[in-house]
């Protein structure tokens, strides 16, 4: 599929929005300056000046969870008012990622599609959709942009930057937390705090869930004890200048 296709795949998307009020965000490699590739990611979400929604309050997997209903929605509002048999849901993945104490959380739920080419007549194209909530939406956006090696890059960086005196951290100044919420041992938030600094034995987490600190290194080993309020992360920009970072454009995230 060359770049033509997507921006008149995305030319759509955005011509939708009034019908469904979510926003459709261009993501994956073709948001990095790719020219060719086998299939188009977008997220949608609510709009960023619209109340923060709590990735878990999605309930991805209830049949009648928010997130659900959401999708849903927008495939309905593509069957309405988008071209005849332009869209066909093919299946949907989000599973679970590991949380506390061996706890689960829920993946942001994608929605695997097919559409028929807006530029080849009779050409059927691969589109993936995912939904994410604002409450994540800046991380999401990093995460499925990629490539995969800065995510894990960013995620290695977030995860060693109190090493070494700071050494990893460009300005050599610890990484504070802003204000975010200490969590229990099974990943309810239980007080709020500001200025939330590593303890020993804990080190900073990044992904496209958000950021948090944590204590050990592996999935199932893995506890998180803060999270980060994404009030002030709303931007791809915020991310960044959170780990004291210089802001990189997409098409310069090539790893």
């Amino acid at each position: 599929m060359q770049k033509p296709n997507v921006a008149a795949l995305h030319d759509l998307h955005d011509a939708w929005h009034p019908i469904h009020w979510l926003i459709c965000a261009q993501v994956g490699s073709w948001r990095r300056g790719k020219v060719g590739g086998h299939d188009v990611d977008v997220i949608i979400h609510a709009p960023l000046d619209g109340p923060l929604i709590d990735a878990r309050a999605y309930a991805f997997e209830s049949p009648t969870g928010l997130g659900n209903e959401l999708m849903a929605r927008f495939f309905k509002a593509v069957d309405q008012f988008g071209p005849p048999g332009f869209l066909h849901p093919h299946r949907s993945s989000g599973g679970e990622i590991f949380g506390n104490a061996g706890g689960r959380l829920p993946k942001l739920n994608t929605k695997h599609a097919f559409c028929l080419s807006p530029k080849v007549q009779g050409a059927v194209r691969r589109l993936d959709i995912i939904l994410a909530p604002t409450d994540i939406y800046a991380h999401a956006v990093i995460g499925w942009s990629g490539s995969t090696g800065f995510q894990r890059s960013l995620a290695e960086y977030a995860k060693k930057a109190h090493e070494g005196n700071w050494k990893h951290v460009p300005d050599q100044k610890p990484i504070v937390g802003r204000a975010g919420w200490e969590l229990s041992p099974t990943g309810e938030k239980v007080r709020r705090v500001e200025g939330r600094e590593l303890g020993p034995g804990e080190h900073w987490a990044w992904g496209k869930h958000g950021i948090y600190i944590a204590e050990g290194s592996r999935h199932d080993e893995r506890t998180d004890v803060y999270v980060e309020d994404n009030a002030s992360l709303r931007t791809e920009k915020d991310v960044f200048e959170f780990f004291h970072l210089e802001y990189l454009e997409p098409r310069e995230r090539e790893c």
